[in-house]
C-alpha cells in the first residue's frame, strides 16, 4: 500500500515515463548494495521495480500516490499480504526533459539516490 505524503495529489506525467538508473546502497557495515531500478511513473501511480544486482532478487512496489515530482511519496511496505512496520519516500527532482535526480529515504533513515533517465513509455 502506498500513501501520498502530500494533502493533494498532483500528476507528475501525464503519460507513462520509463525510468531506468542504478542505485548504489550503503549499509551500515560500510558495505554497499547496487540495485537496478525500472520506474514507471504516470498519472495514475509508480511502479517501482528494483533488482539487487548481486543477489538477482527483484522486488515490485506499486501504488497511486503522484506525488513523486511534487512533496514525494511515501510506499508502506507489505511482506506476504501483512502490514509491517517499514516505508520509505521517494522524490524526484527534474533535471532536464529526461534525466531526474531520485532519492529514497526509508523509516530508519538510511538514504541513497541516484540519477535516472526517463523517456516516454
Amino acid at each position: 500500500m502506498a500513501t501520498c505524503a502530500a494533502t493533494t495529489v498532483w500528476a507528475g506525467f501525464d503519460t507513462p515515463m520509463s525510468c531506468l538508473g542504478t542505485m548504489v546502497f550503503p549499509n551500515s557495515d560500510g558495505s554497499k548494495e547496487i540495485y537496478a531500478l525500472d520506474i514507471t511513473l504516470d498519472a495514475e501511480g509508480y511502479v517501482l521495480q528494483s533488482t539487487n544486482k548481486a543477489r538477482n532478487d527483484t522486488v515490485v512496489d506499486q501504488g497511486a500516490c503522484t506525488a513523486y515530482l511534487d512533496s514525494g511519496c511515501r510506499h508502506d511496505v507489505v511482506v506476504n499480504g501483512a502490514a509491517t512496520d517499514m516505508f520509505y519516500t521517494f522524490r524526484l527532482v527534474e533535471i532536464t526533459a529526461t534525466t531526474y535526480a531520485y532519492r529514497e529515504v526509508w523509516q530508519d533513515g538510511a538514504s541513497a539516490g541516484t540519477v535516472l533517465t526517463c523517456l516516454p513509455r
